[in-house]
């Protein structure tokens, strides 16, 4: 499984040299993956996680950030008050940039906007990678080996 941006240049197939078919891709902005939260409530990212593991016995998740990410932009803008609009509770993207808060409190020490941004992308991934930890049908697939 692959969980990539939903930016068009990410091409996944094409990073890795495969024929279309050979992933289980599922794309969104900034490639996070929510902490593992049964409530009822609808969860994209976190079902495709679920067929993933549970019904195509995956063996790999790969998280896959990239440069010049504009949900990561999005979120440090957000986060040092440069986007008040994604901070209104209305907002779908703000809220699913709330995943990436703790990845910038990591990085908010940095003087440098732009390093901090670049080192907000590789967050994101540890954020999901981390996050991922959090499903208990990840975890007793990884203590499965």
């Amino acid at each position: 499984m692959v969980i990539s941006c939903c930016d068009s240049r990410v091409h996944v197939t094409a990073i890795f040299g495969a024929e279309q078919g050979e992933f289980f891709i599922h794309r969104n902005i900034a490639n996070l993956v929510p902490a593992y939260l049964p409530d009822g409530e609808p969860h994209g990212t976190s079902a495709a996680v679920e067929y993933a593991v549970s019904a195509l016995n995956v063996s790999h998740i790969i998280v896959l950030g990239h440069s010049s990410c504009g949900g990561v932009k999005g979120c440090h803008d957000m986060c040092t008050g440069l986007a008040p609009e994604l901070e209104k509770s209305s907002s779908f993207v703000g809220r699913w940039m709330d995943i990436l808060r703790p990845g910038f409190e990591k990085v908010k020490h940095m003087p440098d906007e732009a390093e901090r941004v670049a080192r907000l992308e590789r967050e994101a991934v540890m954020v999901s990678i981390e996050n991922l930890m959090t499903f208990p049908f990840v975890k007793s697939a990884l203590d499965k080996k």
